[in-house]
């Protein structure tokens, strides 16, 4: 689950800004959404609202970057390029992010600091669940121009380590990469909890933008039957017209055909390097090796016709909004049995209102879910306090000199009676745009006397 995550000196945020998932103090409503995992608590949901260009996406765009860099070992080059520009510090200091998660029981800790090109700082703790005492796994820093690098107190005890202490902080650690990932990469004795930190932004941390496709969809349609009915019941109750959801197989030689033979013979020696693997070719249609068996798999929706018969289409005949419900399913699936926290950004985008509310009122109510949902928004239909409590809605707005700010409802101590919809329409809480001067725009001036 996440915790915590704080940003500072970043696209628009200035001064630290913190997210939370941590539950308020004295909210008791929708108690099972307070999730309690051997004494670390975490929040299941969790919206952010606030007018266009507040920072709701760069929330997101935050956390995107800081996986992108654990998982990758390289700074994203909007760590560089996007630091906060509005104040006068912004191009002298560092960009700033902490990020606390639970893994299987055990609580991490996660910073770093990065000044252009370079990693200036970057730590890894695990925490008690009290969150008040930390052991630390390993830092680093740079100390006179050197990289400095510790570990864990009983790290010490091999001598070997001392030597790959040193080896890591004269050769292996660039200045520009991510220690955490280089640290991992090692797979050595010890550094199981390293390891398990470091598993978390792999297996359990998924971020959906706007432009992500449904990708995988074909295979794991095929190979899990128990996800293909999940699919097929769950996306007929969008009401999108599709009656089916249907994998078809063909042979690679009749998908590439006979005029594209390199690139037939290309796909074919990179699959059977790695049995059992599959390459994705387009958004709806894989290559795989399956026990040796090369072919590939197209996900195909089906509809029916006037005569009650069915009919099949291609992934891009279809709306933006269908393809964007179809990202969701897996995103559903998971969140309902796995212990995965999954960050959206414009959940509702293409999609009807009604279908989003519908989406997240199950969500909300359903006692027997694992998984977090978080995500950010324009809905004001969400705003409703049998959806969620206080301490899941969140507000982003920008202050008078143009830094995004985050606040919860709960801050603002709300009756759970109120109509928080209303409210907010508003402006009670903040977080929608001032059109004060729109209607005081005379906008036909600026029409040429031609027209």
């Amino acid at each position: 689950m996440l915790i915590k995550f704080v940003v500072r000196n970043l696209f628009s945020f200035d001064k630290e800004v913190e997210f939370t998932m941590l539950p308020g103090k004295r909210i008791n409503r929708l108690a099972h959404h307070r999730y309690d995992n051997s004494g670390i608590e975490a929040l299941k949901l969790a919206a952010v609202y606030g007018a266009n260009g507040a920072g709701k996406s760069n929330l997101v765009r935050a956390i995107s970057g800081l996986m992108h860099f654990v998982l990758s070992g390289d700074i994203p080059i909007e760590f560089v390029t996007e630091r906060f520009k509005l104040s006068g510090e912004g191009t002298n200091s560092s960009v700033h992010l902490l990020i606390e998660y639970a893994k299987e029981r055990e609580l991490f800790r996660y910073e770093v600091a990065i000044l252009e090109s370079k990693v200036l700082h970057e730590s890894l703790h695990i925490l008690d669940s009290g969150r008040t005492e930390e052991k630390l796994l390993f830092s680093r820093v740079v100390e006179n121009g050197s990289l400095k690098l510790n570990f864990y107190r009983s790290f010490y005890k091999d001598k070997e380590n001392v030597l790959l202490q040193d080896l890591l902080q004269t050769t292996l650690i660039k200045p520009g990469k991510s220690a955490f990932n280089t640290i991992n990469s090692l797979h050595r004795k010890g550094f199981e909890k390293i390891e398990k930190a470091f598993s978390w932004f792999r297996h359990n941390l998924e971020i959906i933008s706007p432009e992500t496709k449904p990708i995988g969809l074909p295979q794991k349609i095929d190979q899990d039957q128990g996800f293909k009915k999940f699919a097929n019941e769950l996306v007929c109750a969008f009401s999108t017209g599709i009656a089916h959801i249907h994998v078809e197989k063909k042979n690679i030689e009749d998908y590439f055909g006979k005029d594209n033979k390199k690139e037939l013979e290309e796909m074919t020696a990179k699959l059977s390097a790695k049995p059992n693997s599959y390459i994705m070719l387009r958004d709806d249609v894989v290559a795989v090796n399956e026990n040796g068996k090369i072919s590939t798999k197209q996900l195909l929706l089906q509809h029916r016709n006037s005569s009650n018969e069915l009919v099949s289409f291609n992934l891009n005949e279809e709306s933006d909004g269908t393809i964007r419900l179809l990202e969701y399913v897996l995103a559903i699936k998971d969140i309902i049995e796995e212990e995965v926290t999954y960050i959206i950004d414009e959940m509702e985008r293409s999609i009807h209102a009604l279908i989003i509310k519908d989406i997240i009122s199950k969500f909300s109510s359903d006692t027997m879910t694992k998984g977090q949902l978080i995500f950010s928004t324009h809905e004001s239909n969400l705003l409703d306090q049998e959806i969620f409590r206080q301490d899941e809605i969140w507000f982003a707005q920008k202050n008078n000199w143009g830094a995004t700010e985050m606040y919860r409802l709960s801050d603002l101590k709300e009756h759970h009676t109120i109509d928080i919809r209303k409210g907010y329409l508003m402006g009670r809480y903040g977080g929608i745009p001032f059109l004060g001067n729109l209607q005081d725009l005379n906008w036909n001036k600026f029409i040429s006397e031609d027209h």
